[in-house]
C-alpha cells in the first residue's frame, strides 16, 4: 500500500513539474513572438532561451550546435549591378504618352515628359528628335490650334529638353582594345604611374597632382588599360582646360567584375553643382554607348561586338560639363564605400542649344496656326534665345 501512495506522489508530482514547465515555456514564447515582431525588416531572430528546454522535455526541435564544427560564413560575392543612389532610372515613355502629359501639362505631366525626353541619354541628335516629335505630334491634336497656347507647351518641352541635355547618365560601353584618343578629344589613364597607359592617354598615378592624396593603383587584369588597371578611393579630378561645353567620360570595370557597389561614389559634383544622374545601366530602359577616339554616342540597343579579342565593355559615366575659369574639376562623393574608377575621357561638345536645335519646326507650326499670332507669340519673352530665327520663319509664307 505503501508503495503504491509513494508511486502515486511521484507521478502527480512529476505532472505538476511538468504542467509548470510548459506553462513557463507558453510565456516565454508569448514574450519572445511579441519582440520579434516588433524588430525591424530583415533584422534575424535569434533562437528563443526556452528552446533548449523544450527540447529536453521532447516538445519542439532539438537545438543546433554552435560550436567549432560549424562551417564559417561564405564570403559575399562582388555586387552584381553598378549605381549611386541618388540616380534615378530611365522611365519608358511612349510618344502618345508624351503628347497627352504636354496637352495637359501639369507637374505630374511634366515629369513624363521629362522621363520621355531623358530618353535620349543626353545625345543632341537624339534629343532633338524626341522634342521634334512630340512638337508635331501635340500641334496635331484638335485642341492644341490656338498658337499661344501651343507656344507655351513648346516653352515648356523646350526647357524640359534643356534638363535631359543636362543630365548625367550611367551606361553600358565598349571600345576597342587599341583605342587611341586624338586632339581635340583628352583621355586620363588611373593606374600604376609606371605601367603603360591606354595609347593617346595621359598615365595619371597615385603622386599625380591632378588627384587627391591617398589613391590606391590596382591592376585587375590582362586588358586595355583604360578599363583594367584604375585608382582606388578617388574623389577628386582636376586638370586645366579651355573653357567650353564638354562631355566628360568615366569608366569603371564591367558590371560583373566590380570592386564597388559605387565606383563613381554616391554623388558626383562637376563645376560646383551636384549632377543629376539617370540610371540607363540597371533598369529595363537601358542605353548603351560606344567610346570612338573623337566621339562618344548612345544607342538604345546592344553594340554589336565582333569578338572578345577587339572590343571591350565597361561601366561609364557620362556628364555635361561647361569649364569657365579654366580648369575642369569634378569630385566623387564616396559614402560609405570606396569609388573605382579607371579612366576619364573629355570629349568636346558643338556650342549648340536644343532652342537653336528645334527653332525652325517651332517657327513653322506656328506660322501654320495662325501667322499673325505666331508673330506676336514669337516676339514674347518665351523664345528670346532664338526670336531672331523664329520671326524670321514665322512671317516666311509657307
Amino acid at each position: 500500500m505503501r508503495t503504491r501512495k509513494l508511486l502515486f506522489a511521484i507521478m502527480i508530482g512529476a505532472f505538476l513539474v511538468l504542467t509548470v514547465l510548459t506553462t513557463a515555456a507558453a510565456i516565454a514564447s508569448f514574450f519572445v513572438l511579441g519582440s520579434d515582431n516588433e524588430r525591424a525588416p530583415g533584422e534575424q531572430t535569434g533562437q528563443a532561451p526556452v528552446a533548449p528546454l523544450l527540447a529536453m522535455l521532447g516538445i519542439g526541435p532539438a537545438p543546433q550546435s554552435t560550436g567549432g564544427d560549424t562551417a564559417p560564413p561564405k564570403q559575399a560575392n562582388p555586387p552584381s549591378t553598378v549605381g549611386a543612389p541618388i540616380a534615378e532610372p530611365l522611365e519608358p515613355v511612349s510618344l502618345e504618352d508624351a503628347i497627352k502629359a504636354a496637352k495637359r501639362a501639369t507637374p505630374q505631366d511634366l515629369k513624363t515628359i521629362q522621363d520621355y525626353l531623358d530618353a535620349s541619354g543626353g545625345d543632341i541628335d537624339r534629343l532633338r528628335s524626341r522634342v521634334v516629335d512630340l512638337l508635331k505630334g501635340l500641334s496635331e491634336d484638335p485642341t492644341m490650334q490656338d498658337p499661344t497656347t501651343f507656344a507655351e507647351r513648346a516653352a515648356d518641352i523646350v526647357n524640359l529638353a534643356n534638363q535631359a541635355y543636362e543630365t548625367s547618365y550611367l551606361y553600358k560601353t565598349k571600345m576597342r582594345y587599341d583605342l587611341a584618343i586624338k586632339d581635340p578629344v583628352k583621355g586620363f589613364d588611373f593606374g600604376p604611374g609606371k605601367r603603360p597607359g591606354q595609347p593617346g592617354f595621359e598615365r595619371i598615378g597615385p603622386d599625380s597632382d591632378f588627384v587627391n592624396k591617398g589613391t590606391n593603383a590596382l591592376v585587375t587584369g590582362d586588358g586595355p588599360p583604360a578599363v583594367y588597371d584604375g585608382l582606388m578611393d578617388l574623389t577628386e579630378f582636376s586638370f586645366p582646360l579651355e573653357d567650353g561645353k564638354y562631355r566628360v567620360t568615366l569608366l569603371t570595370l564591367p558590371e560583373d567584375q566590380n570592386l564597388t557597389p559605387h565606383p563613381f561614389g554616391t554623388s558626383v559634383q562637376a563645376g560646383g553643382a551636384t549632377v543629376r544622374i539617370k540610371d540607363a545601366l540597371n533598369t529595363a530602359e537601358k542605353l548603351y554607348a560606344t567610346l570612338t577616339e573623337n566621339d562618344f554616342y548612345i544607342e538604345d540597343i546592344i553594340p554589336e561586338m565582333p569578338d572578345d579579342q577587339s572590343e571591350v565593355s565597361a561601366v561609364a559615366l557620362s556628364i555635361p560639363v561647361e569649364v569657365s575659369g579654366g580648369i575642369f574639376s569634378i569630385l566623387l562623393n564616396p559614402g560609405a564605400e570606396p569609388t573605382y574608377v579607371t579612366a576619364l575621357v573629355i570629349y568636346p561638345e558643338e556650342e549648340e542649344t536644343i532652342e537653336e536645335e528645334t527653332a525652325e519646326e517651332i517657327a513653322e507650326i506656328l506660322s501654320r496656326l495662325n501667322p499673325e499670332a505666331g508673330r506676336q507669340i514669337l516676339g514674347s519673352e518665351l523664345f528670346q534665345p532664338v526670336q531672331r530665327q523664329i520671326q524670321q520663319a514665322a512671317t516666311t509664307p509657307g
